[in-house]
């Protein structure tokens, strides 16, 4: 990452504090980033490590940075192929009118001209301010040999680690919608829900409706939830001619209703034993006659 300002002291400038189309987070960061000597490499999960807000919150920050003009990231390119990115906080219009040209130019940059920034620091008081853990090493240099036997270091960032993330979170999101079987479904339906009306075809709009489910449930949780259905009389038909299906049931409106237990039976009074009766018929009589003590009592 390039610092356009830079110096032994974090020094902010007011017109960053007082922006106030950042964040109070934004501004954590931007101060963070602000640290950070000349040529610290920039990584997601370096800068979360810092902070106790999450990933999420992170990368929201660092979103409106980027927006407010405060971070810039470059794209580059080696031999054609995207290679890696780089982040300039504090950028000058120059930096913009490059990035625009290397944009819809698509400007190369040699092999060479990327590295690795030099980790060797000798003044211990900086220690902190370049990455040296080793486990970030295997992200970014590959260890090449050379014709003539000699070992040569290469910078391998081919695609950045929010890039990855967006990637690995749309491989999770496909696996997960290519692992619903839409037909097990159908069956526990049709074997759960056995006072409604069985569905004999799963169509691309009941399919959409299970997607919105799952995504903030599990398939145990709609397992239950026609449990919970089966389980109500009015949801069932068993109190009314009316009764719920497939479609209405995974309706968002109405599955939230279901979950909450709005159509849940209400619990009826429990009904008094014989034994229970009897005594609070004795207690009313024994009552009526204690009462009836007390008047002739104050009579005499």
């Amino acid at each position: 990452m390039k610092n356009r300002q830079q110096g032994k002291f974090t020094i902010v400038a007011n017109d960053v504090i007082m922006d106030n189309r950042l964040s109070a987070k934004a501004k954590g960061v931007y101060v963070y980033l602000h640290s950070r000597q000349e040529g610290w490499q920039f990584y997601e999960a370096e800068i979360v490590k810092n902070f106790n807000d999450g990933k999420h919150s992170i990368s929201s920050a660092i979103k409106e940075l980027i927006e407010c003009k405060y971070l810039l990231r470059i794209q580059k390119r080696v031999e054609g192929k995207f290679s890696c990115y780089e982040w300039i906080l504090n950028p000058t219009e120059s930096d913009f009118i490059s990035n625009r040209k290397t944009e819809n130019g698509k400007t190369e940059t040699r092999k060479s001209d990327i590295g690795k920034p030099d980790t060797n620091n000798t003044d211990s008081s900086k220690t902190d301010d370049i990455n040296t853990d080793s486990s970030k090493t295997d992200d970014i240099i590959e260890e090449t040999s050379s014709s003539n036997g000699e070992s040569s270091s290469s910078y391998e960032s081919d695609k950045s680690d929010d890039v990855k993330d967006q990637e690995k979170e749309k491989e999770k999101s496909s696996a997960k919608k290519e692992k619903i079987d839409y037909e097990e479904i159908q069956r526990i339906f049709n074997q759960v829900c056995t006072s409604l009306p069985s569905i004999r075809k799963m169509t691309a709009k009941r399919k959409k409706a299970i997607d919105v489910f799952l995504k903030d449930n599990s398939l145990i949780d709609l397992g239950d939830l026609f449990k919970q259905v089966e389980a109500s009389d009015f949801l069932a038909g068993r109190k009314t001619e009316w009764s719920s299906d497939f479609n209405w049931i995974l309706d968002p409106e109405k599955t939230i209703k279901i979950q909450e237990g709005n159509y849940d039976n209400k619990s009826k009074p429990k009904e008094k034993t014989f034994a229970e009766k009897e005594q609070e018929r004795i207690d009313r009589l024994t009552g009526k006659f204690a009462e009836a003590l007390n008047i002739m009592n104050s009579k005499l």
